[in-house]
Order: structure tokens, then sequence, then C-alpha cells
């Protein structure tokens, strides 16, 4: 017995060296459907010039995600910081997945820290993307040529909730999916100007 908690007791020290996050599912039943969500805390350091948010998501099929992040920057030295939100998913499965680049779609309170402006933003730069099995891809928003960027008007959380569309083709036709992803973020209060 003392050596299996001890055992335990190093999974749980090795985890935790190496920045491990962990996963809490829970899962409702009813005589008709089976409802599971997966609440993800990321117990890593954020990497500077990023806040990283929890979230919470109901797996579907092959696709699981990985992470979620709020990247900061500076726009030509403005003074203030703009927002790009980042989405990092894998495919766990065994066929392919396939979606476009610019798929993300961010959704967030209009009475939020963090505001969406227009903007002629550039060009747009888009390219379809295929996951194999253990493949990684993140998707962010913006993306270059939006028309908008999202303004970080204080500090304090932010609620964001991410959707994006999905297809397998696998051995059977194509099907389609849909991913929505709502994560909580804290942001630190930006500099002034």
């Amino acid at each position: 017995m003392k050596t299996k908690a001890v055992g335990v007791l190093l999974a749980i020290l090795v985890a935790s060296s190496l920045g491990v996050g962990y996963f809490a599912g829970s899962e409702t039943r009813s005589a008709q459907t089976v409802t599971s969500t997966t609440t993800v805390t990321s117990t890593a350091a954020c990497p500077s010039g990023t806040a990283c948010g929890t979230f919470t998501y109901a797996p579907i099929g092959q696709l699981r995600v990985d992470s979620v992040q709020a990247l900061i920057a500076f726009p030509l030295g403005s003074g203030q910081e703009d927002v790009q939100f980042a989405v990092t998913v894998e495919n766990t499965g065994s066929s392919p997945i396939q979606f476009s680049s610019d798929e993300l779609n961010s959704t967030i309170a209009t009475d939020s820290t963090v505001r969406r402006e227009t903007c002629n933003c550039g060009l747009s730069v888009t390219s379809f993307v295929t996951l194999n099995h253990g493949q990684n891809f993140t998707l962010i928003d913006p993306a270059a040529g939006n028309g908008y960027f999202y303004a970080l008007l204080r500090g304090g959380p932010v609620d964001v909730t991410f959707h994006f569309d999905w297809t397998t083709n696998g051995p059977r036709p194509p099907s389609s999916n849909s991913t929505t992803v709502s994560a909580r973020f804290v942001f630190a209060q930006p500099p002034a100007p």
C-alpha cells in the first residue's frame, strides 16, 4: 500500500514539474441522451505576452481542444494592447479531419474588458488544413484580413465563446461537425498610454 501511494505521489510530482494541465470530465445521462463536457485548467506557466484561459467544451468525435490563449500585442507602438485569440486542436482519431485556417469565430459580450473594433487590416490569407492522427493546429481570431481586431480596454476577466466547424473524411462519407468552447481569461491592467 505504501509503495502504491509513493508511486501516485511521484506521478503527481512529475506531472506538476512538467507543467502538465489536468482534465476534469463530467457526464449527464438520461434515458435518451448522453452529454459529456470536458473542463481544462492549465497548471503550466503562461508564456510572456499571453493570457492563458480555462475552458470547457463538449468533445465531439475525434477532435480534442488542447489549449486556449489570448496573445497580447502592441500595434505600431500605439501603447494600446490588442488581443488575438488562439485555440489549439488535435486529431485523436484514425481518419483525417479538415477545416479552413480562418474558421475560428469568437463571441465576446459587448460590455467586456475586450472590444471588437473594425479596421482595414490587410489581405486575407486562408488555407485548407488537414490533420492526420496525432497532428495539431492552432486556429486564431482575428486572422489576417478579417477586417477587425480586439482591443484590450482594461484589466479583468473576459468570457469568450469560440466556435468552429470541421469535417472528417474517413471510410464513410464526410461528416460535418461543430465544436464550441467556452473560455475565461483574466487580463492584467494595460499600461497607460
